[in-house]
């Protein structure tokens, strides 16, 4: 997994001089974050059940930020644009890992199956004592979810991941 973002990155570099190859270097960038995410996923799976990861006061605004601050070429070059409508202020016990996993399991299924140029909507509230995370995107309709499998191979583990949290 580590040789080829070592490759991606050494031909970023070798590029990144060149105006006329900024569309190219964006995608290689994107690529080098997914591959960087995918590596992540599968850190943490194969570590979620022997390491205990401990719960933390976050505030979900800054963490959804971040994440969003992660994906934006990655959306960019997908031609897709991630739009954030976030309440400040708002916390909650859970553990940073599981927490950047299901927000990135989210953001990543809106890049990968939402339309092109269309907007994908975050939306962060607080209703009573409940924080109210949403993500919105825009492509075809999931017919049967009951057939969605739970345990896809690399590319929708991030599904099993978030099922399993």
């Amino acid at each position: 997994m580590r040789e080829p973002k070592s490759v991606a990155f050494a031909k970023k570099t070798k590029f990144q001089k060149d105006k006329t190859m900024d569309t190219f270097i964006e995608q290689i960038d994107a690529s080098i974050s997914m591959l960087s995410n995918s590596y992540e996923d599968l850190a943490y799976l194969v570590t979620s059940n022997s390491i205990s990861y401990k719960p933390k006061n976050i505030e979900l605004c800054e963490a959804i930020k971040d994440r969003i601050k992660f994906f934006t070429t990655i959306s960019k070059v997908n031609f897709k644009k991630i739009e954030s409508k976030l309440e400040d202020c708002i916390f909650i016990s859970i553990n940073d890992m599981e927490l950047e996993r299901i927000i990135d399991n989210n953001i990543s299924n809106a890049i990968k199956y939402a339309f092109k140029d269309k907007n994908i909507e975050i939306i962060l509230k607080k209703v009573n004592s409940f924080a109210i995370l949403e993500f919105r995107s825009y492509g075809n309709e999931i017919k049967n979810k009951d057939k969605i499998p739970r345990r896809l191979c690399l590319r929708g583990i991030l599904v099993f991941l978030v099922d399993n949290i």
